[in-house]
């Protein structure tokens, strides 16, 4: 794997991320084969039965009709603006201290997932298991700002085709990256205009998190002239900040969460999910969840 697509799946530094965490199952394939392509050519030929389509997809008006569905197969309605002030253990199970805008309240269950960032679950268990709250306090995060900007597609000198380009390290680049949105699926973009989801910080520029908006569009604009050629100003379609927005996993990676799972192994009901956990796509997250739900089921 290339290290343009290591950094912009990750938004980090390839120097420092973990081969076996990051490169999973490429790792193994090299450790039993002794070759990735050929240990990639072993497990195709061995896979049975029908497969899912590969490659990028969506909902049709994005991720939130499909979590409003799932919300309502709940049998009870999912706590929206509320905070987990604490977590704890009495009689076997678990106590969770809830904050909310319409009072604060308790919820007591023998089985919990733990799907939130690292930092916040290491908060979370810290009076519960220090050692695994101090380990998952450790794992990094890479910010991210993502800008948006509305494109006419006439007004830019190469064409917006496919789904969209990654920025190597060494180009000088403040930009990670920027996805054609509206190229990959329909209905992103009025007639005759292009929707691009721009990317910067990282570990490459992690002082973008608190760089003013107009002096992150101006060195933005000044990327994308360079790589498109912009004959007009795109339109701004506003700015999101994430401090931790991707994880980050180093070497000990995976040494770490088998000694998050040895500390947390005597408290009977608890499982782990997350992007920490088990790889930073959006399905590599649903697949987390699906395998703790189903660990305590």
């Amino acid at each position: 794997m290339s290290t343009t697509i290591l950094t912009g799946v990750y938004a980090g530094d390839e120097q420092r991320l973990g081969a076996a965490a990051v490169l999973a199952p490429r790792g193994d394939f090299e450790r039993r084969f002794r070759s990735v392509t050929l240990g990639g050519l072993v497990g195709a030929v061995a896979r049975r039965g029908p497969r899912g389509l590969r490659g990028t997809w969506s909902c049709v008006e994005g991720l939130g009709p499909f979590a409003r569905r799932l919300s309502g197969r709940l049998n009870e309605p999912p706590a929206l603006g509320a905070t987990v002030t604490a977590l704890r253990r009495a009689e076997g199970q678990w106590i969770v201290e809830v904050s909310s805008p319409a009072g604060d309240h308790s919820l007591r269950t023998s089985r919990l997932v733990l799907a939130t960032p690292a930092r916040e679950a290491a908060v979370l268990l810290a009076d519960v298991e220090a050692r695994a709250a101090e380990l998952l306090g450790g794992i990094e995060y890479a910010p991210i700002v993502a800008m948006p900007l509305g494109v006419d597609p006439s007004q830019v000198r190469r064409s917006i085709e496919g789904f969209g380009f990654l920025v190597p390290r060494d180009e000088g680049i403040d930009l990670l990256g920027c996805l054609f949105m509206s190229q990959l699926f329909p209905g992103r973009a009025p007639p005759n205009r292009e929707l691009l989801h721009c990317m910067l910080g990282g570990t490459r520029w992690p002082e973008a998190i608190d760089t003013p908006d107009d002096v992150l569009r101006e060195k933005l604009l000044a990327d994308l002239d360079r790589i498109l050629g912009l004959e007009e100003e795109p339109q701004d379609l506003g700015v999101t900040r994430w401090q931790r927005a991707i994880p980050q996993p180093g070497s000990d990676h995976l040494r770490r969460l088998a000694a998050v799972r040895e500390g947390l192994a005597a408290l009977p009901g608890l499982e782990l999910a997350g992007a920490y956990d088990s790889g930073v796509s959006v399905a590599d997250s649903f697949a987390s969840g699906l395998t703790a739900s189903a660990a305590l089921a």
